[in-house]
């Protein structure tokens, strides 16, 4: 039961809509509306706190500068621009 809260929830974060098969089972589960909703919105918000702090550590690993430094002597070469 949590586990289709779940999958809805992942798709809603990452920015798409459930599909029409989850949102079926979604409407058929045997609890009233207010618990479905209420569980499906704490759902939402920790995935979109997960999703936003994956995306921040991806553009911070993007961002980091890295120093490269040539090691040895360098090789002369005859290519002409």
């Amino acid at each position: 039961m949590n586990e289709l809260i779940e999958k809805m929830a992942v798709r809603v974060a990452n920015g798409m809509k459930p599909t029409k098969v989850q949102m079926n089972k979604f409407i058929a589960l045997p609890m009233s509306w207010d618990e479905r909703e209420e569980l499906f919105k704490k759902a939402i918000k920790e995935k979109k706190a997960e999703v936003e702090a994956k995306r921040a550590e991806i553009l911070k690993a993007m961002c980091v500068r890295r120093d490269w430094e040539t090691i040895g002597e360098p090789i002369p070469h005859n290519i002409k621009f």
